[in-house]
This record gives C-alpha cells, structure tokens and sequence, in this order.
C-alpha cells in the first residue's frame, strides 16, 4: 500500500501543479485506497481507525474554513482530509507547515514576477493580446502532497547501522 499511497501523491502533484486543480475521481480514488488498506489492516504506516478519521475529518474542517474565506479551493480542502485518512492526525501539522511555506514561496514569487518592477517593461514591449494573465490560484493540494512525499520518503527510510 506504501507504493499505492505514493503515486496517488504523485498524481495529485502532476494534477495540480499542471492544471490547478485536483480532479474528484483522483479524492475519491485516494479515499477508498486508504479506506481499503485500513479494513485489511494494511495501512502503510499503521494508522489506527480514530487517528485516521481524526487526521481525515480535523484536516477538512480546518481547510473549510479558509474555503469558506474563499482562500483556498474545493479540490484543496478535499485532498487534505483524504490525506489525514492515510496519515492520521499527528503529520499533518509538519505536513502543513512544510505545504504553507512552499505555497507562501509560490505566492511571493508570483507577485514579485507579475507586479514586480521589470513587469511594466515587459508590457510595454509586448502586444496587449500577447501578455497573459497572470494565475491567481496556487497548488496547495500539490504542496501539500509534496511534503507528504517528503515525509513518506523519511518515514520509510530503513534505519542504517
């Protein structure tokens, strides 16, 4: 399951960082292997029952809210709760923090990149139907699947003696 756990994070991140968004069938596919695997008792890293609804539900409620703000999109917050179902509750906030910063990189990069001092010079030079618009969305769900690789990669690594 370790394996099955690692390309869904893997195709959530192509998915997202590619299109801005995580497709339904990628949440619910995610959702019924981790639910699968904690049936049969073949959770990659032994998530218990409460722990993982606690991660699953604790982290949709929490990223609801910034949805409700109109912060953050559907397809975050549904990823995020399905992702507390395969780690439980306790990675998610080093997950998180390590996803916020990533993001917060993201935000500030874009903004230097399109309102940044060069930006005037570069319309100018180009017509008005060449410039494109900037995107205003940032991947979060593919961020935050990137540091639950990271702490996949971690976790599994064998000790070495």
């Amino acid at each position: 399951m370790s394996l099955t756990l690692g390309l869904w994070l893997v195709g959530v991140v192509a998915c997202d960082f590619a299109r801005r968004r995580v497709p339904n069938r990628w949440v619910m596919a995610g959702a019924v292997f981790a639910i699968v695997a904690l049936a049969v008792g073949r959770s990659p890293l032994a998530v218990s029952w409460p722990d993982a609804l606690l991660g699953g539900i604790g982290a949709f409620l929490i990223l609801l809210c910034f949805y409700a703000m109109g912060l953050m999109g559907a397809g975050d917050v549904k990823f995020a709760g399905v992702l507390g179902l395969w780690v439980g509750g306790s990675p998610l906030l080093p997950i998180a923090m390590g996803a916020g910063l990533l993001a917060g990189g993201h935000a500030l990069f874009s903004l230097i990149r399109h309102h940044g001092p060069w930006k005037a010079r570069a319309d100018a030079k180009a017509p008005s139907a060449a410039v494109p618009r900037a995107r205003a969305s940032i991947p979060y769900a593919g961020y935050l699947a990137l540091m639950a690789l990271v702490w996949l990669a971690l976790r599994l690594e064998p000790a070495s003696h």
